[in-house]
């Protein structure tokens, strides 16, 4: 029986970002942005190892180098490089049928979640060419 996934929108993707910095402590938050979206997440109902295959796969074929790869059973953390790019990729087991992703990019110090999105988007073809998700 396949399993459905829904197409979110892109924006219920993105997770805010709460942070305090010095300047926001002290009453000075003029360059402080507060919930600036800098995540690209979405729970894909599939089973972690399938993901992490998958996850693993486009990474690779986007050409980038694994720089870390973290392991338990409910948790896999993919860190790699590309010219002038940091992704951190998290997989994380919610049942026995469902992981979250949850990838960041890093780019000349900024957050790229253009990357970080397409980088999402590339792991569930994947899964849906391999018939473990259908769209709806």
């Amino acid at each position: 029986m396949k399993r459905t996934h829904e197409s979110f929108d892109p924006e219920a993707r993105m997770i805010p970002r709460d942070w305090i910095t010095r300047a926001a402590a002290s009453g000075r938050g003029d360059d402080v942005r507060e919930n600036e979206p800098y995540k690209w997440m979405t729970t894909l109902p599939a089973p972690l190892d399938e993901v992490r295959r998958y996850a693993i796969e486009a990474l690779t074929e986007a050409n980038t180098t694994v720089a870390y790869l973290y392991e338990t059973e409910e948790k896999v953390v993919i860190r790699c490089t590309l010219p002038q790019r940091q992704i951190r990729a998290e997989l994380k087991s919610l049942d026995a049928h469902a992981t979250r992703i949850v990838v960041v990019t890093m780019r000349d110090g900024e957050f790229d979640r253009a990357t970080s999105g397409r980088i999402v988007e590339a792991i569930e073809h994947k899964l849906q060419d391999a018939g473990n998700l259908t769209q709806s």
